[in-house]
């Protein structure tokens, strides 16, 4: 089974001819951009947490590139992210009304929390699409908040004709 630059052969996970020679010459352009819609429509981005499906974020991404877009020339916090989110499509918080595990918290920040750990940190930051910085901040249960803004990378990748 071929999966992007790698395939399944005996049991074995393998590079295909065209992954070996990514591997060796780097990545253009339009094979990095393969990758990020790959990551952004196939894989499921909610296999390594602990929150409930919520699928549907996966599916917003383009909103949320879009939002980052428009907002984040400067550093903004990453909780704005979720709550465009929840604000733009309420219906998310059907996802948490039956669940036990965050039945106590509010399903925006739940929403908020998901958004910064999928999207925010294992798709923008891994790509490398996002400056984040860590501030300060006594309020939060971590000592900080996370604040990003768009880089040259993002500015490149990523061009709105609206």
């Amino acid at each position: 089974r071929r999966v992007l630059f790698r395939s399944l052969r005996k049991n074995y996970f393998s590079l295909t001819k065209k992954g070996v020679e990514l591997a060796e010459n780097g990545f253009s352009f339009d094979e990095f951009s393969k990758i990020l819609i790959y990551y952004m429509t196939e894989i499921n981005w909610g296999y390594f947490d602990r929150y409930p499906v919520a699928s549907e974020i996966q599916w917003f991404a383009y909103f949320m590139l879009y939002f980052i877009h428009k907002k984040a020339g400067k550093f903004i916090s990453t909780d704005k992210i979720g709550k465009a989110m929840f604000k733009a499509f309420p219906m998310l918080e059907d996802e948490f009304i039956d669940d036990p595990y965050f039945g106590e918290k509010e399903p925006e920040d739940v929403i908020c929390n998901i958004c910064n750990n999928r999207f925010v940190r294992h798709f923008c930051a891994f790509f490398g699409l996002l400056e984040i910085e860590k501030r300060s901040n006594e309020n939060s249960i971590f000592g900080y908040e996370k604040f990003c803004r768009k880089n040259k990378l993002f500015k490149k990748l990523f061009i709105w004709n609206v």
